[in-house]
């Protein structure tokens, strides 16, 4: 299952079609990076789809990552497209198992001296 969306911007006119597919998942427009990273320790999912900039943060906390910049780029056009799409999944996950991380879940930090840095600047 999917626990949630977080996305810089909905159009709510442009997206309408996209939106009403994702019924029942909560979507985050302009989420708090750390209500995500929060989020996401809470629901332990076996892959994140990440944007770049918090990528490399996620892995480091133990979650196996894709990059959503490469999924911009792949051609998946209909049915023919899902091996493709299933072969970039997959090589996320076998890169996170030869890692040696897929044993052990993600571990929760201590968010509390960014929040007070964010909130004081």
């Amino acid at each position: 299952t999917i626990p949630f969306v977080a996305t810089p911007n909905v159009y709510r006119k442009f997206h309408a079609a996209e939106t009403a597919k994702l019924d029942g998942i909560e979507i985050m427009e302009r989420p708090n990076r750390y209500d995500v990273y929060e989020r996401l320790v809470a629901s332990q999912p076996d892959l994140v789809v990440a944007n770049i900039n918090i990528a490399n943060a996620l892995e480091g906390m133990g979650f196996a990552v894709k990059w959503s910049t490469e999924l911009t780029f792949q051609p998946i056009h209909g049915f023919g497209g899902a091996p493709s799409l299933f072969g970039m999944f997959a090589g996320a996950l076998r890169r996170h198992e030869a890692l040696g991380k897929s044993d052990a879940r993600p571990t929760p930090i201590n968010l509390d001296f960014f929040r007070s840095v964010g909130a004081s600047a």
